[in-house]
């Protein structure tokens, strides 16, 4: 047996993409976001053979590959580990995984329970959306190919859009407010936030369902599609990949050159260059809020006397 892809991403989820052991974050990338690669590895505890570190020949092997088993480390720490099972027992990698889920608990303690107002989706990072639903307690894997993009699934796209926009509702992750970042912070890194405000956009390509979108970032921000917003001398900066992009319509909201418009979502903090003044943010979900007025027409007849007395 191995480690299922479902149980790999509850341990990625739980563990907030961070080494147990030295907390890195393990989705890296070189430039700001735009290309990126998974770094840490699922490690066991008890090892998955007989001959491995910490074996344990008695423990059945689903058990061995079992979430209450594994933990999520770098490379570098899972190599270490391996290496010296006289300095990482069992009881030790079992406090470290314990330490760390108590760490990130605190974490997230900070942040409120974000409840999805979005009346459309724009923009749906699956691959991270997919980290984050594990993070909040709900699971969700995907079957499709999304070499050349959402917008090209055809048929399929309804079912992922309204399978997300489920998950988006039920989910309530714990994320901050949007900050004010004029004057950012390196502790700001990784931090999740939610925005409803107005956005510069730039640089977005026409839909063009013959186009290869899995290398369309080159990782200049003067030529890759984003949309921005100034705090005074800073600027925060999301990069918009254009396979997550979901439908004509929704290529339209980002278009406008040097234009704007107002999104919703959500987006983790990548980096922050001090000395340019620029956050980079990765967005996670982007839609358009839903009016006010919608709750009205959500009601049944029944409620609409009552609703209209209050």
């Amino acid at each position: 047996m191995a480690v299922t892809s479902k149980t790999k991403i509850q341990v990625w989820g739980e563990s907030a993409a961070r080494c147990a052991h030295c907390r890195e974050q393990l989705i890296y990338s070189e430039d700001a976001g735009l290309h990126e690669s998974l770094v840490g590895e699922v490690c066991h505890i008890f090892a998955q053979g007989e001959k491995g570190p910490r074996a344990n020949p008695n423990m059945p092997q689903h058990e061995l590959d079992s979430p209450k088993n594994l933990l999520l480390l770098c490379r570098k720490h899972h190599k270490y580990v391996d290496d010296h099972p006289e300095l990482f027992s069992v009881e030790r990698l079992a406090e470290i995984k314990l330490n760390h889920l108590i760490w990130v608990g605190r974490q997230l303690s900070v942040a409120k329970s974000w409840s999805c107002n979005l009346a459309t989706l724009h923009y749906l990072n699956i691959p991270r959306l997919t980290i984050l639903s594990a993070m909040s307690g709900e699971m969700v894997s995907y079957d499709i190919d999304t070499s050349k993009g959402l917008y090209c699934l055809g048929a399929k796209l309804l079912g992922v859009m309204n399978a997300y926009q489920r998950l988006l509702e039920n989910m309530h992750p714990k994320v901050s407010d949007m900050p004010d970042f004029k004057e950012p912070t390196d502790d700001q890194i990784g931090l999740i936030f939610k925005f409803n405000d107005r956005f510069r956009t730039k640089n977005a390509p026409w839909p063009d369902r013959t186009a290869d979108y899995s290398d369309f970032l080159t990782g200049n921000i003067d030529q890759d599609p984003h949309i921005y917003k100034t705090f005074g001398d800073c600027k925060l900066t999301m990069v918009i990949d254009p396979r997550w992009i979901t439908t004509t319509t929704a290529f339209s909201e980002f278009i406008p050159s040097a234009g704007h418009n107002k999104f919703s979502g959500l987006a983790m903090v990548k980096s922050i260059d001090q000395e340019a003044g620029v956050v980079t943010a990765t967005p996670l979900v982007i839609g358009i809020p839903k009016s006010p007025l919608q709750s009205i027409f959500e009601m049944e007849v029944s409620d609409l006397p009552r609703a209209m007395e209050s």
